[in-house]
């Protein structure tokens, strides 16, 4: 497996919330006042999937932290993977779950490590949905104590772990995971962070709706130009997915157009394999029926423009994904004409935001007037390798920088 991480920084620690533990063979209780964490090998999801979701009505959790993908994950995923459950309470209620995956992994050739992953699993291909807006189920106001309590509580548990990683979370989650590992030998590595463009629908609202009037003049005019181009073909509509049936039909005409572009560039795309199919299949089906995804098609006429594919909780539309029809011409712009039309469409239904959610394409930025921090990172034991890898890391960032000086 190649490398999965992109080290941009690391961070000092600081002593912890004081906790007593008590260990056992088969889990540990992490013990404050009356809030105690367990964390305990996941073997049958079934009596889960009401305690996740009476916490999540009590929480402020994002979609990729809803039972709808966390329940769809757990089911679809191998009996072969290794998991963990953490849960946080305080006397008789719950305030904080997780799911760790375990996997060995290996990168560079030389770091071997035992990982325990943030609902994931260390698998590239089950990884590939890509979770983003994550961190530890916690019920409202509760987000600190709990992300602390848990990593205290693995911290004794009886599992051989060398790194703790955690795929993207803001900025005040991080700042929790941070605080719970300072005062200890351990280190939080920044593996990456990034910007999440955003359309803050209420902003919107306040300029009477005029979304274009909040990009720029030359977004403002490729959008008005690729619309006139589209209209010339006939009525330019949006429309909804009104049904489960419907939703289906609909992810399965945006895989089509999604494969024939990624395949024709010679790249899998974000559907590659049964796993990420069945899964996709599976919570799209779920979602729909609790009106927790989007599945929007537009059309010029006859012909189908694209298809987008978004998940909404709590006035929060996440764009996930899309299938467009590309035409050589470049007047034709159908990802800047299909979410122009569903950022429309979603000021309408009296959201609040329109997410396009982590990544560097620029239509994003040019849509997407706001933005708010990702961060992945990797909690680390000390282990010699990784203290390898951080010197070698630290030697090419030098020697980077002093080409680039050389160079000038």
């Amino acid at each position: 497996m190649g490398s999965r991480f992109h080290a941009v920084g690391e961070f000092p620690a600081r002593p912890p919330t004081s906790m007593t533990t008590l260990a056992t063979h088969s889990d540990v209780v992490a013990e404050q006042h009356r809030i105690a964490a367990r964390v305990t090998p996941l073997t049958d999801i079934g009596p889960l999937e009401h305690k996740w979701r009476d916490l999540e009505q009590r929480s402020s959790c994002s979609f990729f932290q809803s039972w709808t993908w966390i329940g769809t994950w757990l089911t679809q995923l191998p009996k072969s993977v290794e998991l963990y459950l953490l849960e946080v309470v305080d006397g008789d209620r719950t305030i904080g779950l997780a799911v760790f995956g375990a996997r060995t992994l290996v990168r560079h050739g030389f770091v071997r490590s035992r990982a325990l992953l943030l609902h994931e699993t260390g698998s590239t291909e089950m990884d590939r949905l890509t979770i983003e807006y994550n961190s530890v189920l916690a019920e409202t106001g509760r987000e600190r104590e709990v992300v602390i309590a848990g990593v205290n509580c693995v911290a004794a548990a009886n599992i051989t772990w060398d790194e703790l990683m955690v795929s993207g979370v803001e900025a005040p989650a991080l700042e929790a995971w941070q605080t719970a590992v300072r005062g200890t030998k351990w280190r939080l590595i920044l593996r990456k962070e990034s910007n999440c463009s955003f359309v803050d629908l209420d902003a919107v609202r306040g300029r009477g709706g005029d979304y274009l009037a909040l990009l720029s003049s030359n977004t403002r005019q490729q959008v008005r130009r690729s619309i006139k181009a589209y209209e010339k073909s006939g009525n330019l509509s949006m429309s909804v997915a009104s049904s489960v049936q419907a939703a289906a039909e609909y992810l399965h005409g945006l895989q089509e157009l999604h494969d024939a572009h990624w395949q024709g560039r010679g790249k899998d795309g974000a559907f590659p394999s049964e796993f990420t199919r069945a899964f996709h299949d599976r919570l799209v089906r779920d979602a729909a029926a609790r009106a927790e995804v989007q599945m929007l098609r537009v059309t010029a006429g006859d012909d189908v423009v694209g298809y987008l594919y978004n998940f909404v909780r709590d006035g929060h539309v996440y764009f996930y994904q899309s299938g467009f029809t590309y035409k050589e011409d470049p007047k034709f712009k159908p990802g800047l004409v299909c979410h122009y039309l569903a950022v429309m469409h979603n000021l309408k239904l009296d959201n609040r935001i329109y997410d396009f959610l982590e990544g560097p394409q620029r239509y994003k930025q040019s849509l997407g007037p706001s933005d708010v921090k990702m961060y992945w990172f990797a909690i680390q034991k000390p282990r010699l390798s990784f203290a390898v890898e951080r010197f070698l890391k630290r030697v090419k960032r030098v020697m980077r920088r002093d080409h680039g000086r050389s160079a000038i």
